[in-house]
């Protein structure tokens, strides 16, 4: 009979060498991955503040232009601030006319403006306001916030010979710390429909 021999290999292991190459090739590939980690993040995040400035921006554009498109005259003191005043509705929300020369009839004044966080007016800050008042002699009343991290707000009012009126609006708005800061400037602009 023949003798059949078994020989058992042993296991080597790992040798320091072995063991270190792949340690740094972990190491490596884990940094490269925190990296883009870290990367991805401050993109998200900027990205999310610069959304975030545009959509405040767009917002208060779209609170402002409605009341603008309505105006019935403007008075523009400076840049920064702009008075008009709205056409006097009936009971039954349509323009109210004066009988006798069939034009509109004056109603309540309406200003956009910069200012602090308590609304008053030639106050600097970082909030848009809106005030009425029932007339140019009267007090402001009905003070509105309309939006925050505002960092600039400025009219420019155009009175043309062909009797068209346009208001430009421009709003810049701010986001985060340094320095990962990002602001946003929106503009629109309108035709005045009743002047």
């Amino acid at each position: 009979m023949a003798m059949i021999r078994l020989t058992r290999n042993r296991s080597r292991g790992f040798t320091l060498v072995e063991a270190l190459t792949t340690a740094t090739v972990l190491g490596i590939l884990s940094v490269g991955v925190s990296a883009l980690y870290v990367a991805s993040l401050r993109m998200y995040t900027r990205g999310q503040r610069e959304a975030t400035s545009r959509d405040k921006a767009s917002l208060a554009l779209e609170r402002m232009m409605p009341e603008l498109r309505e105006a019935y005259n403007v008075d523009y003191p400076g840049p920064s601030l702009i008075v008009f005043t709205m056409p006097q509705k009936g009971i039954d929300g349509r323009y109210a006319l004066d009988p006798t020369t069939k034009t509109l009839l004056t109603g309540k004044q309406v200003t956009f403006y910069q200012a602090g966080a308590s609304g008053a007016m030639g106050t600097t800050g970082h909030y848009i306001w809106r005030a009425e008042r029932a007339s140019g002699t009267s007090t402001w009343t009905k003070r509105t916030l309309v939006m925050d991290d505002v960092e600039d707000l400025s009219f420019t009012y155009a009175p043309s010979i062909d009797m068209l009126e346009l208001v430009q609006a421009a709003i810049t708005v701010g986001q985060g710390e340094h320095p990962g800061y990002f602001n946003r400037t929106e503009v629109a602009e309108v035709w005045i429909r009743n002047h």
